[in-house]
């Protein structure tokens, strides 16, 4: 990549942030269980959960006697390594930042789970590279999000199996999850057949399985029409595709038969 395309992505993307999670690996390679703080005399497993070109959050596994010693560290200078594989490399991009940890957070009621917040010392070109492609894309899927907002995809066992879904739906909210049966989705909704039991506005969540994966996608359910109950789905990428390839392969099933 070109110094001026760099300079693009950094000026576009300076201040964005991105989830690191199933897509994201996915799309860039991303070895999440690799990345390795270095902090003083210690070495940390931990799995990053947001990144940007300035800052990041990575997931630890610490007791609360880890969270006070550690967070002594704060303000200090420290090494955090990420690793990409590249389809394109044999070996993996090893991305080494010098960071400082800003504090650590206990992550709800997980149980020996928190997370540290970092900002980045030094500039990568390899991670504005991976990152920006990356925020990129994401641009392009949400055009794409609304520009697909009215495309319904019929969700029957044979557009399921094509599109690589395993037909198993799941909202969650109040006590546990839930199964739910949808009739069919777009990339902003997704027709229930029926509405899960319990209070509408505790569900906030689907979970999609997907053969590559599970998303979750975030939304509210929608009961202002009873009969036709229907979750509002934020904008997912997985998703996005999801429709895209529906299109895709139906123009050809179309194209055959003609």
């Amino acid at each position: 990549m070109t110094s001026s395309e760099l300079g693009n992505l950094r000026e576009k993307y300076s201040s964005t942030l991105v989830k690191a999670d199933a897509y994201f690996v996915h799309h860039t390679g991303m070895i999440p269980n690799q990345t390795l703080l270095k902090m003083g005399d210690y070495n940390l497993n931990g799995t990053p959960a947001t990144l940007g070109f300035h800052s990041l959050t990575c997931l630890f596994v610490l007791t609360q006697e880890e969270v006070a010693f550690f967070s002594r560290f704060t303000k200090s200078l420290h090494l955090l390594t990420l690793v990409f594989q590249s389809l394109n490399r044999k070996d993996p991009i090893r991305i080494p930042l010098r960071v400082t940890l800003d504090r650590i957070d206990i992550v709800g009621t997980r149980k020996n789970l928190s997370m540290m917040v970092f900002t980045i010392k030094n500039e990568s070109t390899d991670l504005i590279d991976i990152l920006g492609n990356y925020m990129a894309l994401l641009d392009y899927k949400r055009e794409s999000c609304e520009k697909l907002a009215d495309t319904v995809v019929p969700l029957d066992s044979e557009t399921a199996a094509a599109i690589g879904f395993n037909d198993y739906l799941e909202i969650v909210g109040g006590e546990k999850p839930r199964r739910v049966r949808a009739s069919g989705f777009t990339t902003q909704k997704v027709f229930l057949k029926s509405a899960p039991a319990g209070e509408p506005g505790s569900y906030t969540q689907l979970k999609w399985y997907f053969r590559d994966g599970l998303v979750i996608n975030d939304g509210k359910l929608d009961l202002s029409d009873p009969a036709h109950p229907v979750f509002l789905m934020e904008f997912h990428p997985r998703i996005v595709d999801a429709v895209e390839d529906h299109l895709f392969k139906s123009s050809l099933v179309a194209r055959n038969k003609a």
